[in-house]
């Protein structure tokens, strides 16, 4: 395995912690497939954690998104 390829690795595993922790504070445990945050993809988390972000903002006062 390649120095790069190590590293890409690494990455991925840190920014899947990154999420999956983010996720558990806003109390999401599961996907809607009924799979654990850790068996999801990078990709699946990111999807997620946007998606609720977003939720969150729409029922966010205007007052407050100032």
């Amino acid at each position: 395995m390649s120095v790069q390829t190590n590293q890409l690795r690494k990455a991925v595993e840190k920014r899947k912690r990154v999420l999956i922790n983010k996720l558990l504070k806003l109390k999401y445990f599961k996907s809607t497939d009924g799979k654990q945050l850790h068996e999801l993809t990078l990709t699946d988390l990111e999807v997620i954690h946007i998606n609720l972000q977003c939720e969150r903002g729409r029922k966010m006062p205007m007052e407050e998104m100032v």
